[in-house]
């Protein structure tokens, strides 16, 4: 469905057109004993669900590729604009996505237990027609910390 719209959205611009693509991996360093993989799975899911809403305002669109792993891909920006939307979306997540998944995850893990998942992101910018695998291995080498989501941690 994403390589559908990706050829859509692309098709629709001269061939000339650009667009970035953001990487997401979010790495789980410390995880609940108990219910670990059943509560982990929910906090990746919901943090999945915010990068969509978040980007999907602006016109961009994603995908999970993995347990772990999203593409998010911004049509009608570059390189400049994508590092400001990313930025943007660090200091939105800290101030409120953060705490919204930290409520809903406090309902999936056993009380007293505690969880860390590391968000990085990276961008590439890519050209219609361009192979999209190379352009998200491009933004996955350039991968950074971008945000931190800790059970215990107020933001």
């Amino acid at each position: 469905q994403f390589k559908v719209r990706y050829g859509a959205e692309l098709k629709r611009r001269d061939s000339e057109g650009g667009f970035a693509l953001i990487y997401f991996t979010l790495d789980p360093i410390r995880s609940p004993s108990g219910f670990a993989h059943e509560a982990l799975q929910a906090v990746i899911r919901c943090i999945g669900s915010y990068i969509e809403k978040h980007f999907g305002v602006m016109g961009g669109f994603s995908t999970r590729q993995d347990m772990n792993h999203f593409i998010t891909l911004l049509p009608h920006s570059d390189l400049g604009e994508a590092e400001a939307i990313l930025k943007d979306f660090s200091a939105d997540f800290q101030q409120h996505g953060a705490n919204d998944i930290r409520s809903d995850a406090a309902s999936k893990i056993p009380q007293g237990e505690c969880f860390e998942v590391v968000i990085r992101g990276g961008i590439a910018e890519g050209r219609a027609g361009d192979d999209l695998s190379r352009t998200v291995e491009a933004a996955s080498g350039s991968s950074r910390e971008i945000a931190r989501l800790e059970c215990g941690q107020k933001a």
